[in-house]
């Protein structure tokens, strides 16, 4: 006769886990060194801050702790919090996402508009040294000039950044001088100015990725396959392609891009197309444009640029 004998053991924290003598005990001290977040009730740190708990310190001052504390919780939440679908019998399931949004969830949702997946692409200008901006500088590649399609309108994705330097020799009759010349970009992507805009000057969305994040779309940090790569800032790479066939089984809906500097124009022209009662899409400059997504779109931080 053969025994078989089995053993599930669930752990939260703490260093991985092997079945034998005295493991949970080895496994009970390393829980300190190896911890890990098991819910998300509680109070944030910002109200441990009080004259009570420090009356060494002056109430204005305490003032100004707690105000720097909350801004940095509110800051790493807003550039941490992945909304989408946690339901894993949903089509729509996100696994990279981990707060819930039913909206997500909903097939009517996953499809605001007929074009919701066109990108109207990106263009960077150099502004320093030919031999810099001559790699630096991106026309856009289907109007060829550095500016975006009729229908589109350009918005400064990130401020004015120096890309590389290089030292220029000025040979005199007795000495040299060296000067440090520098080149800058000026980053843009192109927002359709009206929903449904023209869909042959504009591109299906493939995802993005950076040096130190994943496209959400393939896993990894590359495209799909027989997608452009389109570079923006010093490590930004968006993913497009014009093959209405090859790229719309690949393609994702496309709510807009925000940085810390620029909001997105998308999000009240998409929102006020669900809610024609929303008298929040009409915005007047690109300075009122909020910084999130539409309704029912993911939030994915694409990386940090300086």
């Amino acid at each position: 006769m053969n025994v078989v004998e089995s053993r599930f053991q669930t752990t939260y924290g703490g260093a991985p886990i092997t079945f034998g003598e005295n493991s949970f005990d080895e496994w009970q001290k390393s829980v300190r060194q190896n911890m890990v977040a098991v819910d998300r009730v509680g109070r944030p740190i910002y109200e441990a801050v009080s004259v009570s708990k420090l009356p060494e310190l002056k109430p204005s001052l305490i003032a100004k702790i707690v105000e720097v504390l909350k801004s940095a919780v509110h800051r790493y939440y807003e550039a941490n919090i992945v909304l989408g679908c946690l339901d894993p019998k949903s089509p729509h399931f996100d696994p990279n996402a981990n707060t819930r949004s039913d909206a997500a969830c909903s097939v009517s949702e996953a499809s605001i508009f007929k074009n919701d997946r066109i990108f109207g692409g990106t263009y960077q200008i150099c502004d320093g040294p030919y031999e810099l901006c001559e790699i630096h500088g991106r026309k856009h590649p289907l109007t060829g000039e550095y500016s975006c399609p009729s229908d589109y309108t350009p918005v400064r994705l990130l401020p004015r950044q120096v890309i590389g330097c290089v030292t220029r020799v000025d040979r005199g009759s007795f000495w040299n001088s060296y000067e440090e010349v520098c080149a800058e970009t000026d980053a843009f992507w192109c927002s359709p100015s009206v929903l449904n805009a023209n869909i042959s000057d504009a591109y299906y969305f493939g995802g993005i990725f950076s040096e130190t994040s994943v496209n959400p779309v393939t896993g990894d940090k590359s495209c799909p396959k027989n997608f452009n790569l389109f570079r923006l800032g010093k490590g930004l790479k968006l993913c497009a392609s014009v093959d209405y066939e090859i790229a719309l089984p690949k393609s994702v809906p496309f709510g807009g891009l925000y940085a810390c500097q620029s909001g997105n124009p998308m999000t009240p022209l998409i929102d006020k197309y669900r809610n024609p009662l929303n008298k929040s899409g009409n915005v007047d400059s690109l300075k009122q444009a909020p910084k999130r997504c539409p309704s029912g779109y993911v939030t994915y931080s694409a990386g940090l640029e300086d």
